[in-house]
């Protein structure tokens, strides 16, 4: 993890960080319930990893879920400035491009862009 990176865990909350993962610099990581992030997983920098909304949200049907665990498998990279949000899992090699707003799963090998993400190719490997 970059010294320039920003780490929040709260109380309770578990943060795995496997051997060979990276994050960059000016990364922010906020962790409510849980992260796990996969080995050989490469963050760019300024990129944004919640798992909560931070707030309660009241909605017509009931108060939404403020933060889920979110998991990265292994050997996945992230572009610069991309963001995962509360819930997700991204599975193995996959690739999230630069400045994509991760809400959903990513299956493994997907490539990823957008606001919010959708897969755009996938891809076998990537260095």
């Amino acid at each position: 993890m970059h010294r320039d990176a920003s780490v929040w865990v709260g109380p309770g909350a578990h943060l795995q960080l496997a051997p060979g993962a990276a994050i960059g610099i000016r990364a922010n990581v906020n962790v409510e319930s849980g992260l796990s992030i996969g080995p050989c997983t490469a963050m760019s920098w300024d990129v944004q990893i919640m798992d909560t909304d931070f707030h309660d949200i009241v909605r017509p049907t009931g108060t939404a879920v403020r933060s889920a665990p979110i998991v990265i498998g292994a050997h996945v990279l992230v572009g610069a400035r991309a963001m995962i949000l509360k819930g997700v899992t991204v599975g193995d090699g996959a690739i999230i491009a630069a400045s994509a707003v991760v809400s959903r799963d990513v299956e493994a090998g997907a490539i990823v862009a957008g606001n919010p993400a959708r897969v755009v190719g996938h891809a076998v490997d990537w260095t």
